[in-house]
């Protein structure tokens, strides 16, 4: 976990480099322990080369699990749809964006 800040509202931000889905889930599973049952939503910018190449998409739906939303980006360099993670994905809901633009108007 690099970064923590808290909003006003007290949303809780985190920015951290899980670059390949075991990290994600040990980093989910950590934000899940301290989350208990407040909402955990993960934002995820597949950008190394094991998430480019979208290998394998099973062990990245398992990593997604402990968070209730997850946000993927859906860009031009991956060899994958993150929309196929959907009918995989069991109790998170999978959203897909275009790119930070996308949650401006959110």
């Amino acid at each position: 976990m690099n970064l923590g800040i808290q909003t006003p509202d007290g949303v809780q931000l985190y920015d951290d480099f899980a670059h390949h889905p075991t990290a994600i889930r040990v980093t989910l599973d950590a934000f899940r322990a301290r989350a208990g049952q407040n909402r955990l939503i993960a934002i995820i910018e597949p950008r190394s080369n094991p998430m480019k190449q979208g290998h394998p998409l099973a062990t990245l739906c398992h990593a997604i699990k402990p968070a209730d939303i997850a946000i993927i980006q859906r860009a031009a360099h991956l060899g994958w749809d993150p929309g196929s993670l959907a009918p995989h994905v069991e109790h998170t809901t999978l959203q897909v964006c275009e790119g930070v633009s996308d949650f401006a108007e959110r």
